[in-house]
Formats: structure tokens, sequence, C-alpha cells
């Protein structure tokens, strides 16, 4: 977001202006709901897909980061982790902070707006703690993606983190099942 405002203080508001043909919505918003889908039909031809931005995230998307496919590496599963670790902190400190607001009563928000609140943040948590150990079941596996295997079969460990994808999910089944041999990563089918 921080390099997109420093272009548009050199380069004008076209960043706005782009958006704009999209609703007018916000970077953040494009990034969450548009760019994976549009960027996918971009690297997509015949059968084969292959986008090399990932969106890595819990299911209901309220958190996630991009990864660059063909940098995917052990150590960055590892540093995802961590990132949703601190994230996961930062909730449980929010729903401290929203539990004792609640019992104070005395914010001036209502509490049912309060009880929504702490109740979104809870089921965030929940998502973050998931998406954490699963980041780190696939590291601690010994898997190393092999660009050789294609993105989609690279993909198909990750994709409990990938809900933007069925794809992923699709390939994993078929790795399981004996399907794609020949791949690198059918040496962890049973860890699938």
């Amino acid at each position: 977001m921080r390099a997109a405002e420093v272009i548009g203080e050199c380069h004008g508001n076209w960043l706005s202006d782009a958006l704009q043909e999209y609703g007018g919505i916000s970077l953040r918003q494009y990034l969450r709901r548009l760019f994976f889908k549009s960027h996918l039909k971009r690297y997509s031809k015949s059968r084969r897909k292959a986008p090399i931005y990932w969106p890595l995230t819990v299911p209901s998307g309220r958190w996630g980061v991009w990864i660059y496919a063909l940098a995917l590496s052990r150590e960055t599963l590892y540093a995802i982790a961590s990132e949703a670790l601190r994230r996961e902190a930062y909730a449980e400190a929010e729903i401290a902070r929203l539990e004792h607001e609640l019992a104070a009563a005395a914010s001036g928000r209502r509490p049912r707006d309060l009880e929504k609140a702490l109740d979104d943040e809870r089921k965030l948590a929940e998502e973050l703690r998931r998406f954490r150990q699963e980041a780190e079941r696939i590291a601690g596996l010994g898997w190393k993606p092999d660009l050789n295997d294609g993105l989609l079969l690279c993909a198909a460990p990750l994709a409990d983190l990938f809900p933007l994808w069925g794809e992923p999910k699709k390939c994993r089944e078929e790795v399981r099942a004996g399907k794609h041999d020949w791949a690198a990563v059918a040496g962890w089918r049973d860890q699938l």
C-alpha cells in the first residue's frame, strides 16, 4: 500500500483512476476480491493454470499473505506461519480488550456491537491458529516445491491455505489417489 502511495505522489492519481474502473474500490479491496481472479485468467491457457502470485488466506478471507510462487520454499512457509502467529497474538489481545470493554459496559458502544466484534475476533483467532498449524505441518514434512512438477502440483500441498482456488485441492486428491507418480510431490502422498 505504501509503495502505491509513493508512486501516486510521483505520477499523479493513476492508481485511483485505474480503480475507478472497478467501481471506485480501494486497492485493498481490489487485492482481496478481484486481483487473483484476473491474475489466474491471465496466467491460464487451455488446461494449463499457472498463476505466479498466490493468496494464502484464512477461509473467511479476513487475513492472508501473498507469495511469489516461483520463490516458495520451506523457509517461506515457516515465515508465513510466524506472521500468522503474530496476527494470532494480536487477535488474542483484541479479544481480551473487547471482553474487558464488554464487562465494563462503559465504552459507549452498544453491547450487541461489542459481542459481534468479539465473536468475529474469536473466529479470526481460530482461523489463524488452524492456518498457522497447517503451514507449520507442511513445512515440517520436509517437502520442497519442485517447479518441474508445475505450479498446480506445487500448490497441492497448500490447498487448505488456498481457499480462493479450488484446483490445488483437486490436485492434492489426485496425488493422494496415486496419480502424478512422476512428480516430486508424490513422495509426500501419504502426508498430504
